[in-house]
Formats: structure tokens, sequence, C-alpha cells
């Protein structure tokens, strides 16, 4: 059985980890090793296939993607076969994930940028919807197979699959996209749960003509698994401590060398200037950002009101990059340029110098529930997990877009600046690779303060605790302010500690007296 380890090279974006890693490929080879390099996107599986030709124009690395029809999977577990005398092969997450383990003791595997373990994702049916997945039952909470319908369900999946074929535009498949991942899903062995929506009281919406029903797919991704088998893996990334990857590696069993790969200390040798846009007093959460901005009588939102300060903020003839959520990419002006989140292997922007990044990273409530799942399973922390999220969807996605400015940019000192979220995710880039990075919170607003659970205080309180601090008796506080005895009493219980001292200074009336 292979130790389970991961040899790391960690070190600033930019810092020429792949190079490095690139650079040695041919001694490895000559040494008679397979390589098989994984990358996050195509845009740097096709970066990486450029460099590896640049480097040496005697190897002939196969590239395998699903681009032009091609099916990945199968393509990569034939490569992967002794029988074909492949060295080098590149390809991506989504790919490696899921191939064969069959072959991968012969092969060193080089993972570019942190894969994410696992994949959240939900649908919500109504009861007639509900009645159409016959072919699978509830039990406990969770969707199963039915008896004796194994058979009928993957003939449903392959008759899908075929009628969705990139060349097929027959469709004979009745299954809808949703129902046709659920079944996957089951017949795959992933959980899949059944959640009752709920209302605002955190009653359960069962009893109503219509319900709603919320059904989740937790699958974990086959890294680890793939990572065991393999001969060796090297990881190359910016971050990992506190990463949700850090977590399931744990979790897995894995522990960390460091790579041969890593290269020396790089450190940022440019100006640069980091603006949270949103003050300690406030959160971010998309329920702030969509909101409309209590601050302007315009009516805006709040993500609009940012980016049009931001847009004020910068030079007449200067450009920015944004990177927000879906729902977020209406809210620039003419000096922001939209980007994809997954932004790995993106370099035609690092003559920019200016970025917006807008992440909360927290996980929804429906999310939530399926990380305690996941938690229990491992018998870990779901308080860890949580931040392990939120690392990975906030800081570690603000990090990697902030990189794709000029801070990789070794052929210009101009400066950069930097708008972020909030003081957390700056002081996060403080701790870690722009630690001369300057701090200004001049443009840091509170747009909706969060609200304290529970109800809202009665407009007469103050007058209340105002007449017991004066030693009113709390059946007249009751009769002057409207207030019920018993919220007097409670009123008057917050205080006594007060009264009590006061009262023993001066050895003064008793208890009795003081109710």
């Amino acid at each position: 059985m292979n130790k389970k380890i991961i040899y790391t090279a960690i070190a600033i974006p930019g810092s020429g980890k792949t190079k490095a890693a690139l650079a040695a490929i041919p001694g490895m080879l000559s040494l008679g090793k397979k390589v098989l390099f994984v990358a996050p996107t195509f845009a740097l599986a096709d970066q990486v296939f450029d460099d590896i030709s640049n480097i040496s124009s005697s190897i002939k690395p196969i590239k395998v993607d699903s681009r032009n029809g091609v099916m990945a999977e199968a393509t990569l577990n034939k490569m992967l076969n002794p029988k074909e005398s492949k060295y080098f092969i590149i390809c991506q997450h989504a790919s490696f994930q899921k191939c064969s383990t069959t072959y991968l003791g012969s092969w060193t595997i080089i993972i570019d940028e942190l894969p994410m373990p696992i994949n959240l994702r939900h649908a919500t049916f109504d009861n007639t919807q509900l009645r159409r997945l016959e072919l699978v039952e509830n039990i406990g909470g969770q969707l199963q197979i039915k008896n004796n319908m194994q058979e009928p369900i993957k003939n449903e999946i392959n008759t899908f699959n075929k009628d969705n074929g990139m060349y097929n535009n027959k469709i004979n498949s009745t299954l809808a996209a949703s129902t046709h991942d659920i079944y996957k899903a089951i017949v795959n062995k992933t959980p899949v749960f059944v959640d009752t929506t709920q209302n605002k009281n955190g009653e359960s919406n069962s009893n109503k003509d219509n319900p709603k029903t919320i059904i989740r797919i937790i699958e974990e991704y086959g890294f680890f698994e793939r990572f065991h088998a393999a001969r060796e893996v090297h990881l190359l990334s910016a971050t990992l401590d506190g990463s949700l990857f850090d977590w399931f590696a744990r979790a897995n069993g894995f522990t960390y060398e460091k790579s041969s790969f890593a290269p020396n200390n790089v450190k940022n040798c440019k100006d640069v200037t980091i603006y949270p846009m949103l003050s300690d007093d406030n959160y971010c959460s998309r329920g702030v950002l969509d909101s409309v901005d209590a601050t302007s009588d315009e009516g805006h939102k709040t993500l609009y009101s940012i980016t049009k300060l931001i847009d004020s903020h910068l030079g007449d003839e200067q450009k920015c990059l944004m990177f927000s959520y879906n729902w977020g990419q209406q809210a620039h002006g003419n000096k922001f340029t939209q980007c994809k989140i997954d932004s790995r292997g993106l370099n035609n922007f690092s003559h920019t110098h200016n970025a917006f990044m807008i992440f909360h990273g927290n996980p929804t409530p429906i999310a939530r529930r399926s990380l305690e799942f996941i938690a229990q399973k491992y018998n870990g922390s779901i308080a860890e997990l949580e931040r392990a999220w939120k690392f990975t969807h906030k800081l570690e996605m603000t990090l990697q877009n902030a990189f794709r400015t000029s801070l990789r940019n070794k052929e210009t000192n101009e400066p950069v600046n930097l708008y972020v979220q909030d003081s957390e995710t700056a002081q996060f880039f403080q701790n870690t690779y722009l630690p001369d990075a300057i701090l200004d919170d001049s443009l840091a607003k509170t747009y909706k303060v969060k609200k304290i659970p529970g109800p809202a205080p009665h407009p007469a309180k103050d007058r209340a605790l105002e007449l017991l601090k004066a030693g009113m008796k709390q059946v007249d506080v009751a009769r002057i302010t409207g207030l019920n005895k018993m919220t007097i009493s409670n009123y008057a219980k917050t205080l006594r500690p007060t009264i009590t001292s006061t009262s023993n200074s001066k050895s003064l009336n008793t208890l009795e007296e003081w109710l």
C-alpha cells in the first residue's frame, strides 16, 4: 500500500511553480517515469502544452480533454494503459477525478492548483414533479432505488445520455435533466437527501396544498482515491492550510511533504493598496450586497453603490477587473471588465493594475445541511468544515483573482489597487503574500447592519428602564408605559445587579421593596 503523502509546492501566484515542474519533466521522462499533468482549466492546459513544447521540441505530450466531442474520461483511461506506451499526458481536474485507478501506480501526478473536493447541488420539486421520480423512494430522508428497478433506472440514464449527445439532435427521453442527475447520483452510490422546505418560523410546509421538497446531492470528487493509487503526487498551489482541500486531505489520512518543484521564496515588490469596501460594522453576504442601499436616496442596490464608488475612485483612464457571482455581474460601469470567477490560467489581463473582488463565501442553509452530513461521516468538526468552506469560496478565490492583475507582471512597477470585501480579506493578503501592502479603509461603509436575532425591543423599553432605575415600583411602571407586568419584571431582572449593589452600599430597601 502506498504512503498517503502529497508533495506540495506552495508559493505566491506567478512565482513559477508550474514552470519549475515543467522544467523537471524532461529529466523525469529520461529516467523512464510517466507524468500526468492535471490542470484546472482548458486555458491552463493549453498553456502547459505550449510551454513544454518550448522547453523541449522532442517531447510530444498527449492532451486529453472534452473539446471536439472527445469523451475525456474514456480517452484518458486508454492513454494510461501501458500498452499505449504514453509517458506524458495533460488533462483536466474533471477527467482525472473520474479516471480508472488501475494503471495509476506507474504514474507521477502533478496537479496544478487546488482541486475542489466536493460538489454540493440541489433541486426543488413540488408533489407533481416528485411523483415522476417513480423509480426511487424516500427511505429515512434519503432517496434509494426501488426493488427490482436497478436496470430500468440505468436504461433511463443511458437513453438520456444518447439523446443529449453532442451530435444528436433527436430527443426520445422524457427524463428531465434534474431527474437524470438524481438518478445518476443514486446509481453511483452518491448520497441523495430529501428535505421538506420550512417557512420563516421554522415550521414544515408539508401541510400546505403544494409543498416544496428540496433534493440534495452530496458528491465527493475522487481525487484522494486516485492520489492514493498513484506512484507519486505533487501539488502546485498558492494556498493550502485551512482550505476545503486541506480538510478533506486530512480527513482521508494524507500528510504533506515539500515538493522538489517548490520555488525559492518569491516576494511581491510592487506598491499595493488594499481597500476594504465594507466596514467591520457590516458583514459580507448576498443579503447585504443584493439589498437596497440604505445610505442612498437613489434606491440603488448595495453592490451597485460599491461599484459606483470604485468607479469614482479610479482615474479617468484606468480600468478595473471585476470578479463576482453571476447575480452581481450587472452592477458595474464602463471602467470594469467582468471576468470569470475561475480565472486560473487567465494571464491576458496582467497589464491591468486594479481589481475588485466581491465574494462572501458563506454556505447557504441548504449547503450547510450537506456539510453537517460530511462532518459526521468523517467524525470531524462542522465548525472547521464551515471555516474551510469560507476560506475556499472567499479568501482563496479572492487571492487567485487578485493575481490576474499586474501583480504577476514582472515587467511593470505600476502601483496596484485591490478593492476587496472587508478587512478580513485585506488582512489575509497582508498575512500571506502582500505583507507590505497598505490597508486603506477610507472607502469602507456600512450599508446594512446585521439585525440582532429575536423580536425588536418595544419602543417603551428605554422609558421603562429609566423609571425602574429611578426606583419606581413595577406595577406603576407597567401602568405608565402600557407594558405588561411580565415584561417589566424581565426588565427589572436585568437591572437587579446594579440596583442590589446600590442598595448594599446604602443599606436601604429590601428586595420586596425593590420589586
